[in-house]
């Protein structure tokens, strides 16, 4: 028995239909009908109700349920058949802060609703018969990537010293290459910090789903657009980031917390990427010469002073301690949706300082140290190779002088 019947607020022809166990669409003004339970447990429907993007089903003993952003069933509803990839147009993406309060959270037990997904939410489809690793990639206005997924992309790991029970952690997000209909949640921020793992997030803690500290900052609100490539073609929608409603702050302060930070990110960036240049050259230094000649001298004494790029956090600063001062202070601007104060602007500027000199200390032993090294290399090379060119060319003598001996006979 049908309890009620609902066209959409937006897309003419879309129904739907609640029962004594589930949820119904039509895509055809009625004509034809299928289930749209998804994973809600059976329940008598008793209304339905079209709230901006999201579909609200009033059930009987089992409270309120939504269905979040049905944006791709109005999408369909203008197709009559899907059987290659296809991208839905994202819904306008809010930027929305979770769990502002910050307290022990409610253990699994307790029974608790579900907040709507957490990011952008990107859904799209690939037939049967796709081939090949699938990419999503996120654009700005001025076609810049802020972001890149593929669905060959190594899973992420929980870091070892991962300091409370696995069950609150949140399951790695995958971009999956399987055929039919997926959703893929993006978390509205710039890539992750290479090298750098992070525990827990204590104030968005929530069991099964908790993220990890961010190293990276939000993405500033305005046009975007998503490019999905899969099976050689390469499809294209657009994207609006808002900011929650709820923040007053101008945008103006929003944008200056933005420079603020994303300066500080790109610090650590390329903290990240001379620490590994450095852990490469120590690893080359290793098998580069034998023991106790003077090359293998250069190379101790390089190695000395690379390490010196890599200790921790006591004494001097270090490209690894300076790395962590600026993620820190990156994710104090971050913490809320205000104007940066002076005092973090300051400590900010001073950090950025302190890592400009690093990394112009270690591009000078890179220009200096490394290529006096790199020519004592050659020259040992040269030294090892000219006995055996010398040896080549006596054979080649004496072949030569044998040939005209027979040629004079």
């Amino acid at each position: 028995a049908t309890s009620t019947l609902r066209e959409d607020t937006q897309q003419k022809g879309l129904l739907f239909a609640g029962t004594e166990t589930q949820v119904y669409v039509s895509f055809d003004d009625g004509d034809h009908w299928q289930s749209l339970r998804l994973n809600m447990p059976p329940s008598s429907v008793r209304d339905l109700q079209v709230k901006d993007d999201d579909l609200v089903a009033g059930t009987h003993g089992r409270g309120y349920l939504v269905l979040d952003d049905i944006t791709p069933l109005r999408q369909l509803a203008n197709k009559t058949a899907v059987t290659d990839a296809m991208l839905y147009r994202p819904q306008t993406a809010l930027r929305i802060r979770g769990d502002m309060n910050p307290p022990t959270p409610w253990v699994p037990e307790m029974p608790t609703g579900e907040n709507p997904p957490d990011g952008a939410i990107i859904e799209y489809y690939l037939g049967a018969n796709t081939a090949g690793p699938v990419t999503l990639e996120i654009l700005d206005s001025s076609n810049n990537v802020v972001g890149r997924f593929a669905s060959t992309d190594p899973v992420p790991q929980l870091p070892p010293y991962y300091d409370v029970p696995t069950f609150w952690a949140r399951p790695p997000r995958i971009l999956s290459a399987k055929g039919g209909h997926h959703r893929f949640l993006w978390d509205m921020r710039y890539p992750a910090v290479p090298g750098v793992a992070t525990g827990p997030d204590a104030d968005q803690a929530v069991p099964h789903n908790t993220p990890s500290t961010p190293t990276s900052p939000w993405v500033m609100t305005g046009s975007y657009s998503v490019r999905l490539t899969a099976d050689g073609k390469t499809l294209n929608a657009p994207l609006v980031v808002r900011m929650d409603p709820r923040v007053k702050a101008s945008t103006e302060d929003l944008q200056a917390q933005f420079d603020a930070s994303k300066q500080l990110y790109d610090d650590a960036l390329q903290a990240s990427e001379a620490l590994q240049q450095i852990q490469s050259l120590r690893e080359q230094i290793k098998k580069s010469a034998p023991n106790g000649s003077e090359l293998d001298k250069k190379l101790e004494a390089l190695a000395g002073k690379a390490g010196g790029f890599r200790r921790g956090p006591a004494g001097p600063p270090t490209l690894t301690s300076a790395r962590g001062t600026v993620i820190r202070l990156e994710h104090e601007l971050q913490a809320s949706d205000v104007a940066p104060t002076a005092q973090l602007l300051a400590a900010s500027a001073a950090s950025r300082k302190t890592m400009a000199e690093l990394l112009g200390q270690w591009k000078a032993l890179q220009a200096q140290d490394l290529k006096a090294v790199n020519v004592e290399r050659r020259r040992m090379h040269l030294d090892a190779l000219n006995p055996r060119l010398k040896s080549l060319a006596a054979d080649n003598d004496e072949i030569g002088g044998g040939n005209k001996d027979e040629n004079e006979q």
